[in-house]
């Protein structure tokens, strides 16, 4: 999550030289042979592929994978949410239910940003959905929409810290209607509008109901508009930021810049 967190923000016309995916976050662990020189990279899961007898010497050069995206920029984690995460993941006071969630969300939201073509849109988008379920531990989506907007307004809201830079702006108001298949209508934000649009087009993805414009969101001065892939990730990313700041990570939610000064003058009170 980390690394894509430094990705730049999605834009109609962005290119992909510099944007990093979760394979470039993956872990290789293969077995050396310490009395013979020799190590044996292993890939798969399913059917798994070994390559043995390489020989560690200094010409010694294993090729990275086919799919792995490398940017051309220079990539700037952040420090300070690594660290949150590595907390309240390992050796934070969480519960395990809430360990485990946080946990599953993330790893949702790095399947869904795997680079390899064998995982289409509609694939990214019912991971990212369940990633959502994960995190707020609701599996419908009305209330997962409901759950979302509570944590937004009560943690972000409690923080002390604006939210510029969020998806989500403290002056949303139920001034949306969301029209369900039956035509009944719901007041909704727009943090909800969008994810009850969202949750119906993964519904569509299921039940096999696709058409070519289930996977863009466009409504009249939404800050959500836009491919649902890139709105979804990034309100998961964030909306993990919040739980981290509700979990003690404080102003976890905010830019490192902004997290900074606010720390700054916290300290100074």
């Amino acid at each position: 999550m980390v690394a894509l967190d430094a990705n730049p923000e999605w834009e109609a016309e962005a290119q992909a030289w510099n944007v990093v995916t979760s394979d470039n976050a993956e872990l290789h662990a293969w077995p050396i042979d310490l009395a013979e020189a020799r190590v044996a990279p292993t890939s798969g899961f399913v059917a798994s592929n070994l390559a043995g007898g390489l020989t560690i010497t200094a010409d010694l050069q294993i090729p990275a994978p086919e799919e792995l995206h490398l940017p051309l920029g220079s990539v700037t984690l952040d420090e300070d949410l690594a660290s949150a995460v590595y907390r309240q993941l390992t050796i934070g006071e969480s519960s395990d239910a809430h360990r485990r969630r946080l946990s599953d969300a993330i790893g949702w939201l790095s399947k869904a940003w795997r680079n390899t073509p064998s995982l289409d849109w509609p694939d990214r988008i019912v991971f990212l959905k369940t990633g959502f379920e994960a995190l707020t531990a609701r599996s419908k989506t009305h209330e997962a929409a409901a759950e979302l907007r509570r944590m937004f307004e009560e943690i972000v809201g409690r923080g002390g810290v604006g939210d510029d830079g969020l998806l989500w702006s403290g002056t949303e108001d139920e001034t949306r209607a969301f029209i369900d298949d039956s035509g009944k209508q719901w007041p909704c934000t727009d943090l909800e509008h969008w994810f009850r649009s969202f949750g119906a087009a993964r519904n569509a993805v299921i039940h096999g109901d696709v058409s070519s414009n289930t996977f863009n969101y466009d409504e009249a001065d939404s800050a959500y508009n836009g491919p649902m892939f890139h709105t979804a990730e990034r309100l998961l990313r964030e909306s993990v930021k919040v739980v981290l700041t509700d979990r003690g990570e404080e102003f976890m939610y905010a830019s490192a810049v902004v997290r900074k000064v606010a720390r700054h003058l916290a300290d100074r009170r």
